[in-house]
């Protein structure tokens, strides 16, 4: 009997795709926000070649989140790797989780939203 999920538990990607999804699943409702006219500066904002369109702002940050996300992902990895004192499988899982509870904390929000 083949098991058909073996080529998904070897691949490289499964881990990154799962972060990239938490962070899109948690953030995603940001794309719907409006400004804080109370605090954005109405320069930069007019002069960042949007206008007030408050949807690129946030899938800006959104983006910027998740590409810090991969990267916090690799570094960790890379970390564990090059201490060579967990076997390979946990290294992935300890950066896993380690990169989640980064990506989604609610401490991140106010930068990212």
């Amino acid at each position: 009997m083949t098991n058909s999920f073996a080529p998904i538990k070897n691949s490289r990607w499964l881990y990154p795709i799962l972060l990239i999804g938490s962070v899109l699943a948690a953030y995603f409702p940001i794309l719907g926000n409006d400004f804080l006219y109370y605090w954005d500066d109405q320069w930069v904002v007019m002069n960042a070649g949007f206008g007030y369109k408050p949807f690129w702002f946030h899938l800006a940050s959104l983006l910027l989140h998740v590409a810090n996300v991969v990267l916090v992902y690799i570094c960790i990895f890379r970390l564990l790797e090059l201490s060579r004192r967990i076997v390979v499988e946990p290294r992935k899982l300890v950066a896993f989780f380690t990169t989640l509870i980064f990506a989604v904390h609610p401490f991140n929000v106010e930068s990212v939203a």
